[in-house]
């Protein structure tokens, strides 16, 4: 996978957090046509394939799902030959990739508006695409959502969105996890860059900001 230079500078930071042995937590405030969820997508593929497990992409609706996960198929299909002798499908199909065992791991997709969402599942990597668009009251269903990921090394929460207005639960974590970086200087990184406006939904530059996410609710096991 070739990265572009938003690409880059995203993958960066997550290698960045791996080589330090953390879990990767982090929000995105991207521009529009970047590949950022691409990238994200890549990712969550990357640590299912080498690590296991259970990882879920969720989005603003089933269209939307379904692309993202479209794009999570064509990297297993993409894969070396030999590799895909070992990673065999059980299932694929609209709403989850299952690979044989001994491998054993497996992607879902869900949608915003499923309140029960990641319920009765321990995962770990999980993307949440566009959330700025989700629908009004989906708080609770993120946070059993978040929630659902051990605070372990080789897990990853990847949250990401354009900005659409100054309302939302995307927009108060953004300003949430803002007042948390003042304080805590950990959770700044080099590339953060401001020129996002959520006042007008645009990006007034073609640059991308990012976040280590902070505040995230203690894991609850489902067992």
């Amino acid at each position: 996978m070739r990265l572009n230079n938003h690409q880059r500078k995203i993958q960066e930071v997550i290698n960045r957090e791996k080589k330090a042995g953390k879990p990767i937590r982090i929000v995105i405030l991207k521009p529009r046509q970047t590949g950022i969820t691409t990238l994200g997508s890549a990712n969550l593929f990357h640590q299912t394939r080498f690590h296991g497990g259970t990882s879920m992409v969720v989005s603003k609706d089933m269209d939307s799902s379904e692309h993202i996960f479209g794009i999570i198929q064509r990297f297993h299909h993409y894969l070396p030959k030999e590799e895909r002798e070992v990673l065999k499908p059980l299932a694929s199909n609209r709403k989850e990739l299952k690979f044989e065992e001994p491998h054993g791991g497996r992607i879902l997709i869900e949608t915003a508006g499923k309140t029960t969402a990641g319920h009765s599942f321990t995962l770990r990597n999980l993307l949440l695409s566009e959330v700025s668009r989700w629908p009004e009251g989906c708080e609770d269903t993120i946070t059993g959502l978040l929630a659902a990921v051990p605070n372990e090394p080789d897990t990853m929460i990847i949250i990401e969105s354009v900005a659409n207005g100054m309302q939302g639960w995307f927009w108060q974590k953004w300003q949430e996890e803002e007042q948390m970086s003042g304080s805590l200087p950990q959770s700044r990184f080099p590339i953060c860059a401001g020129a996002m406006h959520f006042e007008t939904a645009k990006c007034m530059s073609e640059s991308v900001s990012v976040r280590r996410l902070m505040n995230v609710p203690p894991y609850f096991s489902t067992h």
